[in-house]
């Protein structure tokens, strides 16, 4: 598997991620298949949403989506736990997530609510900045994908 690629995109953007299809990263950011992708969603209510893209069949797509979850686990340590595709913050719910599986490539999304904050907004029920939190998961979870691949 060749390396994938990171990004942070560090302004906000409505996309309801229930409605995401392959070939979504070229056609909203012009990037290929095999990229990783963060930004502030506003769709329904602020959230961190994490879209990946690759050519894969379903198994690969729900393993890499799985070890995406793990890497935020080992990123923030005893901060959340995994259940099915959901993070939880001690027994609430802190995200929702979709799978897509096409022909032309296979896709996953995560989306961790954001809560106010005086200054500016927090995941989850933590005190960390969206934006550390996404590129620290997304270097984390590119280690961990070069690991194995």
């Amino acid at each position: 598997m060749a390396d994938i690629k990171n990004i942070f995109i560090d302004k906000k953007m409505c996309i309801d991620i229930a409605s995401i299809k392959s070939r979504f990263l070229n056609q909203q950011f012009q990037l290929s298949t095999n990229t990783i992708v963060a930004f502030i969603n506003t769709h329904e209510h602020e959230s961190l949403t994490f879209i990946f893209e690759k050519k894969c069949n379903k198994e690969t797509l729900h393993a890499l989506s799985k070890l995406f979850l793990m890497s935020i686990q080992l990123s923030f340590p005893d901060t959340f736990k995994i259940n099915g595709f959901e993070l939880l913050l001690e027994t609430h719910k802190m995200s929702k997530y979709t799978h897509y599986h096409g022909k032309q490539s296979s896709l996953f999304c995560h989306s961790i609510i954001l809560r106010p904050a005086n200054e500016s907004p927090m995941v989850a029920h933590t005190n960390i900045l969206p934006k550390d939190f996404a590129i620290t998961t997304l270097n984390h979870f590119r280690i961990q994908l070069s690991d194995i691949f």
